[in-house]
């Protein structure tokens, strides 16, 4: 029986042996994932709140971006703001100190540098001004972005004798700059001025108001006293790729021959005689009618031509073309500049004229580089633009002003340089030469705070904030490889170019020639069919009428053949500059 009750009782549920007593629970303790679980969960709570306050702090900075916008755009300042709180930070920091425009005296080359105001369709691009001008230094202000997107200047300097910021007129610029050509000019002396720049830089429009001060204190000056002391003749004329055209005769073509002792002539010139001002006035307008322009990608009106306007003073009673001036004032104004990069959308017709605008500008600046060296040799013969202006070059009594016209517009930064380049390698400066920054004692270190996270460098790289005298290594010293293999690209196109136009001008030769050629053939055919159908003939020759026939048809089969050769060698220069073209600036 007890057996059995021990038994029932193991069997019975929910009800424990009295003799068997079960352990006490004690306190639960936590495993060790669940803290591990709860620190991650912070970590997250943290990273969320830390990512939450990053996009806030950046929606903020973005309305203070889209205000900063709004507020400059109210007060006529446009552009990335960024890069103007830069170019601000960096003028704050370096105030530069204009000086009195004062002419160099006995200077046979006069460098100068305009800088014209950001135009409407700047203004509708929202471009901002990325430079600083103060007479003589001007300063790039080149827009850079580091591998990390992160923003930053390249502050370039550069001085020349004279330069003019957009609040200086054109009135300002001749009296310190081409005024002095005028006297020069009376004197008995050679004088030539000339604009260079980017197309659209504002170079025609500087050399008008040039022109027309000019042509008043031209006749100021030899009507003094009421008695002239000259005849002041006036010719106009432009070099068009391979082509001399008369702008005072309709664009006739001109012939340019030097003659056993070296003196150059434009053959069948057009002079005309000027009695007043407004009438010198009216031929320089005629001829401005008559200059080539075309359309291209950075301007609607673009000069595809060099202008050259010259003033003559002959002695009084004496205006044949023959006679040898007193003084002569040329008035140039150049084609603009391009890279060879900005002519890839161009057709071969621009192309073309592109490339030979860019070779007679090298041979140009070659010519004045001599001459401010005092070279005994200048290769003036190294383009029509030089060679027709050899007196300027050759003469002992010679003086040249350089205007070189730049845009302020940061989109347009590297040509900027490049025009201040190519004036700045014309007054030839000793190597190793410092520009130093007129930065006003004082001032630098009261806008430094003002300038701190500006992130401006100079050209060597230095940090060019605080400093009271901020100098750079001009841009001549330091190796240029882009603008090398730019160099070698045009100069391999412009010997493509030079292929193509000698190709052209032995087609058209040989074309002329077949059309005469023809001309005397169809006469002649004339002549034989007159023999044969006349009315008057009775009878005649067969023999001799066909050997005849055959004889010009195979004349003619000659010259097409010789013609179509020649053309198949055209269109394989055609291909190989189109291909040129295309290696380099595609």
């Amino acid at each position: 029986p007890g057996a059995r009750d021990t038994a029932a009782r193991r069997a019975m549920p929910g009800k424990a042996s009295p003799s068997v007593k079960s352990p006490s629970p004690g306190p639960k303790r936590a495993p060790d994932s669940a803290k591990k679980g709860g620190a991650t969960l912070n970590k997250i709570k943290e990273l969320e709140a830390a990512r939450q306050a990053r996009r806030q702090e950046a929606k903020q900075e973005k309305q203070k971006k889209v205000d900063k916008v709004k507020r400059n755009e109210e007060l006529g300042i446009f552009g990335d703001v960024e890069f103007n709180e830069k170019i601000d930070a960096w003028r704050g920091a370096n105030p530069m100190v204009s000086e009195p425009h004062v002419p160099e005296p006995g200077a046979r080359i006069c460098v100068c540098v305009r800088e014209r105001p950001l135009n409407s369709k700047e203004v509708a691009r929202h471009e901002h001004a990325a430079l600083t001008a103060a007479n003589p230094y001007v300063v790039v202000h080149e827009s850079k972005m580091d591998v990390a997107k992160v923003k930053f200047l390249n502050n370039i300097p550069f001085k020349f004798d004279h330069v003019f910021g957009p609040e200086d007129s054109s009135e300002d610029l001749y009296q310190a700059a081409a005024r002095p050509l005028v006297d020069f000019m009376m004197e008995g002396g050679y004088a030539t001025v000339f604009a260079y720049g980017q197309t659209g830089s504002g170079k025609t429009f500087t050399m008008r108001h040039v022109q027309t001060m000019a042509v008043n204190d031209t006749f100021k000056t030899v009507g003094k006293n009421g008695v002239p002391k000259y005849e002041v003749m006036v010719s106009c004329f432009e070099i068009y790729g391979p082509r001399c055209q008369d702008l005072l005769n309709y664009r006739e073509r001109l012939d340019i021959l030097e003659d056993s002792k070296g003196r150059v002539s434009v053959v069948g010139l057009t002079k005309k005689r000027a009695t007043s001002a407004k009438q010198l006035e009216e031929h320089f307008n005629e001829a401005a009618s008559l200059r080539t322009t075309s359309k291209t990608d950075a301007n609607d009106e673009s000069s595809r031509s060099h202008s050259v306007c010259q003033i003559f003073l002959q002695p009084p009673g004496d205006v044949s073309a023959e006679a040898k001036p007193h003084g002569v004032l040329s008035i140039v104004d150049l084609a603009g500049s391009e890279r060879g990069q900005d002519t890839k959308s161009h057709n071969r017709q621009l192309r073309t004229e592109a490339a030979e605008i860019n070779t007679s500008l090298l041979a140009l600046k070659e010519c004045i580089r001599a001459l401010s060296k005092h070279n005994a040799h200048v290769s003036f013969r190294a383009s029509k633009l030089t060679q027709v202006l050899k007196a300027s070059f050759t003469f002992k009594r010679s003086m040249t002003v350089m205007v070189a016209t730049v845009s302020p517009a940061a989109t347009s930064a590297d040509h900027t340089i490049n025009t201040l380049r190519y004036a700045d390698r014309v007054k030839e400066k000793a190597a190793g030469t410092r520009i130093v920054l007129p930065i006003a004692q004082g001032a630098a270190a009261a806008a430094a705070a003002a300038a701190s996270g500006a992130g401006s460098t100079t050209h060597d790289g230095s940090d060019g904030e605080g400093a009271a005298e901020a100098t750079a290594t001009p841009p001549d010293d330091e190796p240029e490889e882009e603008e090398e293999a730019d160099a070698e690209a045009a100069e391999a196109y412009a010997s493509a170019v030079e292929d193509l136009r000698s190709a052209e001008e032995s087609l058209l030769a040989m074309h002329i020639q077949a059309v005469e050629q023809n001309a005397r053939m169809c006469m002649d055919e004339g002549t034989l069919l007159t023999g044969v159908l006349d009315k008057n003939v009775i009878d005649y020759d067969i023999d001799e009428y066909a050997e005849k026939l055959e004889a010009i048809l195979l004349s003619r089969l000659s010259i097409t053949n010789d013609l179509q050769r020649k053309l198949s060698e055209f269109r394989t220069r055609l291909r190989n500059e189109e291909a040129i073209s295309r290696m380099h600036f595609d």
